[in-house]
């Protein structure tokens, strides 16, 4: 039966081994759908049926935040585009009673994990507007976008520390290639070998860890960044479904 289950085990990961793909640069077309803003669809409805097109132009409403002072809600809002079969987030403030709503946002890359800076002098949110995701901030009426962080590789999740004197943030850590000699004269292969049964969360291979780090943070950029669980392999915050929400620093620390 042992044997019986190693030749199972070969045939199976067999499956995966040595299939070629190559890389197609975006067409025109596709860039320049790439920088069309998604936004609040405009669908005549002429009945009272609820068709998909009625259904997909409703805005998805997500990530409410109280401002520090009490006075104002921020949100965001997705819209989705069945042509380019993509979606795009702005970020949205509403005075507390319900008044003065404005748009704080308008671009083609979404920005989420927005929060209010612990002062309420700033929004922090997540953009990959410079090529990856990185931290960037705004005024609260969505003037003086800036970029905070350049951190390598980008970051999957931010929150600030109390006396705004640092940052904790989320970010994907490469697991190394235990067999990158069997590719050896193969740069194009993209098949898979495996030893672990936790290869694949819904939709992608686990090719990464999600490791916690903290750095300094002093308004105008991010450095010295530390991973705290530097050399353990596990993720934190747990995929598939775990974020930022799952992280958190004690105030008096």
């Amino acid at each position: 039966m042992k044997s019986l289950s190693v030749v199972l085990y070969l045939i199976v990961s067999g499956l995966f081994l040595w299939s070629c793909t190559s890389s197609v640069e975006n067409s025109p077309k596709e860039k320049e759908q790439s920088s069309v803003i998604i936004g609040k669809p405009d669908v005549q409805v002429t009945s009272d049926r609820m068709t998909p097109e009625v259904l997909w132009a409703f805005g998805r409403v997500s990530g409410q935040e109280v401002s520090p002072d009490g006075n104002t809600v921020m949100y965001g809002v997705s819209y989705y585009s069945i042509d380019q079969n993509s979606g795009n987030r702005e970020l949205y403030a509403v005075d507390i009673d319900g008044g003065n709503f404005r748009q704080l946002t308008h671009s083609s890359k979404s920005e989420f994990n927005a929060v209010w800076r612990p002062d309420g002098e700033k929004i922090g949110f997540l953009s990959s507007e410079s090529g990856s995701v990185q931290l960037w901030e705004m005024n609260p009426d969505g003037s003086t976008r800036t970029q905070i962080s350049d951190i390598d590789g980008g970051i999957t999740g931010f929150k600030y520390a109390a006396d705004q004197q640092k940052i904790l943030f989320t970010k994907e850590v490469p697991i190394e290639n235990k067999f990158a000699d069997l590719y050896e004269g193969l740069p194009k292969a993209s098949g898979k070998l495996m030893d672990d049964l936790m290869y694949r969360h819904w939709d992608h291979w686990v090719e990464s860890y999600s490791h916690v780090f903290y750095a300094n943070y002093d308004g105008t950029k991010v450095w010295n960044e530390k991973d705290i669980l530097e050399g353990e392999t596990y993720q934190s915050p747990l995929k598939p479904f775990g974020g930022i929400e799952q992280v958190d620093r004690n105030p008096v620390s």
